[in-house]
């Protein structure tokens, strides 16, 4: 099993080594990140605008209704699409600054160009093995809450339907540490998303005790995030390098 707390004394020696190249890349981050949200809202809001013009349109005359139909069902897909691209965007900024971490705590530095053009080539794997765990870990909890429902005639409060929907919420959870090497694997070793999910599932078998006390410290770690507005940059600065580190040199130290 791996040993969490040592993983974490491990970043956190890192960071202290090398404290204004985490920050520097964690604040780039926290900037490129909110920029990426403000045009999503945007980019929301104005869809959210022809949505409603092309809903009018439906109410307004017979011969209209094919045009209200046809523009709706093209804004979703709009938006399925600026959704998917958001993703991707944010999954390539994830990857470049993970690359980052994992340069720094590898003794290396990371420049600017570098840092940029890690996006588009971290994007599409890590987006790949984000909407993978998203089904590998929805999924069976939507079929056990299905299930709590059948077996409780449709009550969801009933003592039954509790307990599948908490053994749904402890599976998900289980399955949740079994990805947790995904992302890891695919900074440290390149590997495909597949590649990553098998790789991930097999150490993350292996180290479950390990992965359970590196959430649980992790979950300390973060507590003073909590804080307004101070606690913000304490998430930004500290918390998030040293805990993206601390999971970095579990992986390293896993395989």
């Amino acid at each position: 099993m791996v040993d969490a707390i040592a993983a974490y004394k491990e970043a956190f020696s890192s960071y202290r080594k090398s404290t204004m190249e985490y920050a520097k890349y964690s604040i780039l981050l926290g900037l490129l990140g909110t920029v990426l949200s403000l045009a999503l809202a945007v980019a929301f809001f104005i869809m959210l605008m022809l949505f409603s013009g092309s809903f009018s349109a439906l109410s307004v005359v017979a011969s209209d209704l094919s045009f209200g139909i046809a523009g709706i069902a093209a804004i979703f897909i709009v938006l399925g699409i600026g959704a998917l691209a958001f993703i991707w965007m944010e999954m390539g900024l994830t990857g470049a600054y993970l690359e980052t971490i994992n340069l720094i705590l590898s003794g290396k530095k990371q420049t600017l160009n570098g840092f940029f053009s890690a996006m588009p080539r971290r994007a599409t794997p890590l987006t790949a093995i984000a909407i993978i765990s998203s089904i590998v870990m929805i999924a069976p909890l939507l079929a056990f809450m299905l299930l709590a429902l059948m077996a409780a005639s449709g009550n969801p409060f009933s003592a039954v339907a509790i307990v599948i929907m908490l053994v749904g919420a402890l599976f998900s959870f289980f399955l949740f540490l079994l990805m947790a090497f995904a992302i890891p694997c695919s900074i440290v070793d390149g590997k495909g998303a597949i590649d990553s999910v098998r790789r991930s599932f097999k150490l993350g078998a292996g180290n479950l005790a390990g992965l359970v006390v590196f959430y649980i410290a992790g979950t300390i770690l973060v507590l003073p995030a909590l804080i307004p507005f101070v606690g913000v940059l304490y998430a930004i600065l500290f918390a998030g390098p040293v805990m993206n580190g601390a999971l970095i040199t579990m992986y390293k130290n896993a395989k």
